[in-house]
């Protein structure tokens, strides 16, 4: 009776744990349940790194325990009668933290099931690699001597000389390669503390030949004789330097290739010219000034010019990076985002009832005479020659609306070129050289179409004293004849 009493509580015990694991597996279903949601963003059941459980720990617990053993491994080399402890960014080996990490969290996909069951074991080793080159190096440094260890040729630029050169490789002692390399790798399904690599040392060549690293150096040199001109499609062109393009260029050897590869550092490049390209290409907006005088006219002062803002560097980077690479020349177009100019509408100058204020000019045609003043003071007075019988100069209160240098005077029955210093006052009437009136000038006789003709000296003073703007009084009566 003993006996089978014993047996059927061993059964109902086995009854007991297929219930509990059924409930456990149940509440780990989806995330709606309660094991789903505590393993939501959370490393799945059984889940280990490097033989160390991670089963339910949070991304930042996981992060910190990667880093820590990348942080705290070592590997003690031996041989040649020398030892030496080095880590891995040393050795050349580049320990992928994020890749790491995203391997343990998704150790086991999105099944809920298989996240929740711990009898599911998995263990992730350290997602890294190994860079032979520079793990040789660093190793032959370390136990073999530069004095006396094989050496790869190296192509490296010469800020001097401006220009990439070789320096030949030679023969020498090195390690053996391949088997150092397979040990190290091996550490990385357990990157804690530190780990022995015993290393044979042997006569070895140089892997990549001198003509090899001419090759490369040929290349980056045609990436350097190469232009790379960018406009702003306006005024402005950037013609990037070639110590710019050699910072971006870098000629690396590749042992296990026999090769020395040209590259092109792609985020420096695209740095340089989202840094670069602005301060090369913008132009600032100018605003239009219009001169409104008290009647309400208005008067173009300055002219507007929109600005223009490099709107996508990284699409010329995209090109640069493309023409560097198949080793030509470019000359290309930065895309621009334009930025609108606005109106500013600015009273005339009207300050003119005090000493030295405001720039008026004064038209007396009983006189024939111009005074100039600057508010109150009187600076000058010139003869003129104002508009005869039948195109007699209006009187009234009026403002320089245009400005010439020289022109070409037209009228009915008359064509005038390169007539100079012109300001033009109302409508077609405007101070001007008149080198062909100074008789007229000179006695104070109104001869002409309704300009006041001047000599050109003192049109040219008019021209300078009184900007757009400036007001301009013509009073008196046209007289009949000569006033002087």
């Amino acid at each position: 009776m003993a006996v089978e009493g014993t047996k059927a509580k061993k059964k109902g015990g086995w009854i007991a744990l297929w219930i509990v694991l059924g409930v456990a597996v149940a509440a780990t279903i989806s995330d709606g349940c309660v094991g789903g949601f505590y393993l939501k963003d959370r490393a799945p059941l059984g889940t280990s790194f490097v033989g160390q459980s991670v089963a339910g720990d949070t991304r930042a617990q996981v992060r910190r325990l990667v880093a820590e053993k990348i942080a705290s491994s070592k590997i003690l080399l031996t041989g040649n009668g020398k030892t030496a402890t080095m880590d891995y960014r040393t050795l050349g080996v580049t320990a992928d933290e994020q890749r790491t990490v995203d391997a343990i969290m998704g150790a086991k996909g999105n099944n809920p099931f298989a996240k929740a069951d711990f009898l599911q074991k998995t263990n992730i080793p350290l997602q890294a690699s190994v860079d032979a080159t520079s793990l040789r190096r660093a190793i032959d440094s370390a136990l073999v001597g530069d004095d006396v260890s094989m050496k790869d040729p190296s192509v490296v630029y010469d800020a001097a000389r401006g220009e990439f050169i070789v320096t030949p490789g030679r023969s020498g002692q090195s390690i053996s390669l391949t088997d150092v390399e397979s040990s190290v790798e091996a550490t990385f399904s357990q990157p804690a503390g530190t780990a022995v690599v015993p290393v044979t040392v042997s006569p070895a060549q140089p892997p990549i030949s001198n003509e090899a690293a001419e090759q490369a150096a040929r290349k980056a040199n045609r990436m350097l004789s190469c232009r790379y001109v960018i406009s702003n499609g306006s005024t402005k062109t950037f013609d990037v330097p070639a110590s710019a393009v050699a910072s971006w260029v870098s000629a690396e050897p590749d042992e296990a290739a026999g090769t020395v590869n040209v590259t092109v550092d792609r985020k420096a490049l695209d740095s340089y010219m989202a840094s670069m390209l602005p301060s090369k290409l913008n132009q600032g907006k100018q605003n239009e000034v219009i001169l409104v005088t008290p009647s309400g006219g208005r008067i173009p002062d300055v002219p507007g010019v929109d600005g223009l803002q490099v709107s996508q560097p990284s699409a010329v980077a995209e090109k640069v990076y493309q023409a560097l690479e198949s080793g030509r020349s470019l000359t290309t177009v930065a895309p621009m985002k334009t930025v609108d100019f606005t109106v500013d509408d600015k009273p005339v100058p009207n300050n003119f009832g005090v000493a030295n204020g405001s720039p008026w000019l004064q038209l007396d045609l009983s006189t024939q005479t111009v005074t100039a003043y600057r508010g109150t003071t009187q600076v000058a007075t010139f003869n003129v020659s104002t508009g005869r019988a039948g195109h007699y100069t209006a009187n009234g209160t009026f403002y320089v609306y245009e400005k010439y240098l020289s022109q070409t005077m037209r009228g009915p029955g008359y064509v005038t070129p390169d007539v100079k210093w012109v300001s033009y006052f109302n409508d077609g009437d405007a101070f001007h050289g008149a080198p062909w009136n100074l008789t007229g000038i000179a006695t104070g006789t109104p001869r002409s179409h309704g300009c006041a003709n001047m000599t050109v000296s003192n049109a040219q003073w008019i021209y300078d004293f009184a900007p757009l703007g400036t007001k301009v009084v013509v009073i008196g009566t046209t007289p009949s004849g000569a006033v002087r």
